[in-house]
């Protein structure tokens, strides 16, 4: 009985890891920007941000940041289907979405900020950077957090 019991534990983890997403959203979180995980979406979002930073005429660092509570997990897209994210440290990584630029982190540590670079070409006209925090897999997520960029 005891090995049973072994058994229906060691395969419950596993699912719960894999179910997690610990290594980053997977491509079915491109549409809504909505984790696939069983939590819903927080009404507030205030404790969390997108600061940008203009490095260049083509060129933003973008920071998805946490004022209080870190976050684990993240999607973050643009709205400008012509530029591209560069990661700028190992917190994150390229998300292969359609027509729409996206990032995701690459590991569930606590996170307060996470920064990555923007580019397009020829100069930055305007855009709109779109997230989804998740603190925690079985907590709710916090959806649309924006913001735009206007030269």
């Amino acid at each position: 009985m005891s090995w049973l019991l072994t058994v229906i534990v060691v395969t419950g983890s596993i699912a719960a890891m894999t179910l997690a997403y610990p290594g980053g959203a997977p491509l079915s979180a491109c549409s809504g920007l909505i984790p696939q995980h069983d939590s819903n979406a927080s009404a507030d979002n205030s404790a969390y941000s997108i600061k940008l930073e203009r490095l260049a005429p083509n060129q933003l660092r973008v920071i998805l940041s946490a004022a209080k509570v870190p976050f684990k997990g993240f999607i973050m897209a643009s709205t400008d289907p012509s530029g591209k994210f560069t990661p700028e440290d190992t917190t994150s990584k390229l998300l292969n979405c359609k027509d729409q630029p996206t990032v995701t982190h690459t590991n569930s540590t606590a996170k307060f900020n996470v920064p990555v670079l923007w580019q397009r070409d020829p100069e930055l006209g305007s855009v709109t950077f779109v997230a989804t925090v998740v603190t925690g897999y079985n907590e709710d997520y916090v959806p649309e957090i924006k913001n735009a960029y206007t030269p």
